[in-house]
Parts: C-alpha cells; sequence; structure tokens
C-alpha cells in the first residue's frame, strides 16, 4: 500500500534541504575566510553540521514509523472487531 506523505514530512524534508545547502555554504565560506587552513573549530563545526543532518534523518524515521504503527493499530482494531463478533454470535449459537 502506498503512503502518501503528510505535511510534517514535508516540512521536514524543506528544512532538511535548506540545512544541508545552507550549512554547506557557510562552512565554505567560513573555510576560505580562515586562509584555507582546518582548525578545531572548523572541524567541531563540520561534525555539528554532520549531526543536526542525522538529526533530520532520524526525525524523517520517526515519522515514517509513526505513521506505519498508526496504520497497523487500526487493522488490529478491525481484527478485534470481527474477533468479538466471532465471539458474540459462537455465545448466541450456545445458547440455542
Amino acid at each position: 500500500m502506498a503512503r502518501t506523505f503528510n505535511f510534517f514530512e514535508k516540512i521536514i524534508l524543506v528544512i532538511g534541504i535548506i540545512i544541508v545547502v545552507l550549512g554547506y555554504f557557510m562552512i565554505q565560506k567560513a573555510f576560505v575566510a580562515s586562509g584555507n587552513v582546518t582548525t578545531w573549530d572548523s572541524v567541531s563545526t563540520v561534525f555539528l553540521w554532520i549531526m543536526v543532518i542525522l538529526l533530520l534523518i532520524i526525525l524523517a524515521a520517526n515519522e515514517n514509523v509513526k505513521e506505519e504503527l498508526k496504520g497497523i493499530a487500526i487493522n488490529q482494531m478491525r481484527e478485534l472487531k470481527l474477533i468479538k463478533q466471532e465471539l458474540r454470535y459462537l455465545q448466541t449459537s450456545r445458547k440455542k
């Protein structure tokens, strides 16, 4: 079953693209401004930028899992209703 993207996932995608592009250009600009010298500040900036990107990936994965679990819960509720109806039918057929 194909699932459509919800509004929150679209917002995460847009924000993720902005963070990737803007972060890359800002880090590149700071690297060029420092004279193309790698410092601990530039290394920590790159790692923090990567951590933010990973956080967005985890956020998107969690949203996907939440949507999948919602579908599973709905299916389970339908199944439980069917089981309940079958039990009622069996109880009424025993009484007769």
